[in-house]
């Protein structure tokens, strides 16, 4: 019988496709990936230990910062409101929105105080739907 003989040369396999798939698995991802918008204000948000919960649109949001300024964020569009304005304006802002939940973000170094009066504020023009924004 005859020796069957093997060649003894080094095998290259063919990466090609597996690039092809790793390129497409990267332009895939980077596709599909929503990117987390910042916020324009720098502010420290406070620490939370609850779960987080979403809301079904894009909330509109009231920022307080630590200077205690308000600035009203609906999208990406912000306007300063006057302390002695704030019912009037928020009131105004929120009018055309079928979803009346307004989210209050208020700076860490900001009294306590501060926040409770504001929102205390807000209920009483109506805005009964009101969330706190924090860092998990």
């Amino acid at each position: 019988m005859r020796e069957l003989r093997r060649r003894k040369g080094i095998i290259n396999p063919d990466l090609t496709p597996l690039i092809d798939v790793v390129f497409q698995l990267l332009i895939f991802f980077m596709l599909v990936t929503t990117f987390s918008q910042y916020n324009k204000f720098d502010m420290n948000l406070p620490k939370s230990s609850v779960e987080e919960i979403n809301t079904t649109e894009e909330g509109a949001e009231l920022i307080i910062d630590k200077d205690g300024k308000y600035f009203f964020k609906n999208g990406e569009d912000s306007v300063e409101i006057e302390n002695t304005k704030l019912e009037a304006t928020v009131s105004e802002l929120m009018k055309g929105r079928k979803e009346q939940t307004l989210i209050v973000s208020a700076d860490k170094d900001l009294r306590y105080e501060t926040v409770i009066e504001t929102m205390g504020r807000l209920k009483n023009i109506g805005l009964e739907k009101l969330e706190i924004n924090s860092i998990k």
